[in-house]
Formats: C-alpha cells, structure tokens, sequence
C-alpha cells in the first residue's frame, strides 16, 4: 500500500466493503458481543491468510512443514460470560 495508501481513500472502501460481506454472512447472529467478535476474526484471519501467501511467493516462508495454531483458534469462543446488559 505504501504512502499513497495512507493518503487514499480507497483502501478504506476496500475495508468497508469486506465488512460489509462479512455483515452478511453474520446477519442471524443476534448477540452484539458475538457478531463484532466474529467480524474482527473474520477480518484477521483474511490478514493472516494473505500475509502467509505473499511469505510464500516471495520465498520466505516461516514453518512451512509445521502445521501453527492461529491464536483466534484458541477458546475464546465461549461466549457465556458474556451478557447484553453491559453493552
């Protein structure tokens, strides 16, 4: 992206516009708590995704043969002390 991208609008409509897929893919969930968890994650692991291909195109992979646990895949997707009222 680079200094032009920090300057440009367009990135953020990039961004906007994932979120807004992402809001609809999640549009049953009703838990507020729940559904901006499940955004963000979606929004990370899309970031992890494109940062491990671009390590591997550019030929600097890190633990190819090893299989990593992401840390959005641990157990924090138990949402049951959690309530609405403090939202």
């Amino acid at each position: 992206m680079g200094y032009w991208g920090l300057s440009s609008e367009q990135s953020i409509e990039v961004l906007h516009a994932m979120i807004n897929e992402d809001h609809r893919k999640l549009a049953a969930v009703k838990d507020r708590r729940v559904f901006f968890y499940q955004i963000a994650k979606y929004q990370y692991l899309r970031n992890y995704y494109f940062d491990k291909q671009e390590k591997l195109k550019t030929g600097n992979p890190e633990n190819t043969e090893e299989e990593e646990e992401l840390p959005m895949d641990s157990d924090v997707d138990d949402f049951s002390d959690y309530s609405d009222e403090s939202v």
